[in-house]
């Protein structure tokens, strides 16, 4: 059922509906669960990637696009998040999207075929687009006063999910019979969400839905800052989510056992956690969203490029490219926030960024496998990683970043 609201003029609204005291603690709170959601079942699939190809009887090739089908998803789905929330009201659309993440991810586990895995996925993939644009949706109506701090704690969360699939995937595969038990009970974190969410914020009243709310969701804004934004966000997640995929096998190639690079994944996201955290804090304190973007793909840069050079320095490596896509990927995520005031406006920019941010990201974990399986190692594919953090930095001298 859609939420029930009010319909009035827009310059009624303002663009937030402020959630007061105790109503804005659980606000919080759902969405830093929501957000633990969005990543586990992505990010636990790279250190079982031997496990998978096994099972399922595929090439590096094939399975990158295991890794890559859920980004796509997380950007063509994002583009419906605003329309979404504008029919049904914003609080339902999460909820619809944290159990789409549940349904996925079991069906992927119990799928008995390639092709079927693949079908699962593509069904996680839509929860996950619509997961990750819908937050910013929720900051603007009942958080706006709060955005940097609403924003570090979605991305804390997902980078909390990230570190626990990271560091307990592969102890959960040896206890539950391989990778089909252990993305089953990675399921159980978005199932928490999914029946916490209305717990906690079902009880609010909806805010009131401003006349032509669902034109101006549709509406896709600039196009300068639409598009500067994602492929600042495409980039960053080239970078991310190539790494992801590929540092744990990197680090094995380069004679590391499969538990230390498990280790090494999971330390990126833990430094991650605190970056996230840091940028919070003093996000609005210190420097400015353009500083706080270029230093995140400074800190990406640098472990990339360690990883090419020193291997055996693979832990410190880690930990350069999580402090640097904690505090990078705040700050990126922030920006929408920070360009509009209308809610409805927000999601205009945000389902572009997105798409074109992770669609595009989505290329990277496939095309650093065939890179591998052509050159017999990653260090080509680190190389342009490595250029698109420097593209990116570049960006960032765009006035889109204040």
């Amino acid at each position: 059922m859609p939420e029930q609201t009010s319909t009035v003029p827009p310059s009624a609204v303002g663009g937030a509906h402020a959630a007061p005291g105790a109503s804005r603690a659980g606000v919080f709170v759902a969405l830093a669960l929501a957000s633990i959601a969005l990543r586990p079942e992505l990010v636990g699939l790279g250190p079982l990637q031997g496990d998978v190809r096994d099972g399922l009887g595929i090439s590096r090739a094939a399975f990158g696009v295991l890794s890559a089908l859920p980004l796509v998803g997380m950007g063509v789905f994002a583009l419906g998040a605003g329309r979404l929330a504008a029919r049904l009201g914003t609080r339902t659309a999460v909820g619809l999207a944290l159990w789409g993440i549940v349904a996925g991810s079991l069906l992927r586990s119990a799928a008995p075929s390639y092709a079927l895995v693949v079908a699962a996925t593509v069904l996680l993939g839509a929860g996950l687009g619509l997961g990750n644009a819908l937050p910013s949706l929720v900051v603007k109506e009942r958080l706006a006063g709060e955005a940097t701090r609403a924003t570090a704690t979605y991305t804390t969360g997902i980078q909390v999910g990230a570190a626990l699939a990271a560091v307990l995937v592969v102890p959960l595969a040896d206890a539950f019979g391989g990778w089909r038990g252990s993305l089953a009970i990675l399921a159980l974190l978005p199932a928490v969400a999914a029946v916490s969410w209305p717990l906690l914020v079902g009880h609010l009243e909806a805010p009131a839905r401003p006349a032509g709310r669902l034109a101006r969701a549709a509406h896709p804004g600039p196009a300068l800052p639409r598009l500067r934004l994602a492929a600042t966000l495409a980039c960053m997640s080239c970078v991310y989510y190539g790494v992801v995929a590929w540092l744990a096998a990197d680090l094995v190639d380069a004679g590391w056992s499969a538990a230390a690079a498990g280790v090494a994944l999971g330390l990126l996201g833990a430094v991650s956690i605190l970056s996230t955290i840091v940028f919070g804090v003093f996000g609005d304190r210190v420097g400015s969203r353009r500083g706080w973007v270029a230093a995140g793909l400074c800190g990406m840069l640098l472990g990339v490029a360690g990883l090419i050079a020193l291997p055996a320095l693979g832990l410190a490596w880690a930990a350069s490219i999580g402090l640097g896509n904690g505090a990078g990927f705040g700050a990126t995520m922030t920006l929408p926030l920070d360009l509009v005031e209308d809610p409805a406006m927000v999601a205009s920019l945000m389902g572009p960024m997105l798409c074109g941010g992770y669609v595009i990201g989505a290329a990277s974990p496939p095309v650093l496998g065939l890179l591998r399986d052509a050159t017999g190692g990653f260090a080509t594919g680190f190389v342009v990683l490595s250029v698109l953090s420097l593209i990116a930095i570049a960006l960032t001298r765009s006035r889109a970043f204040r």
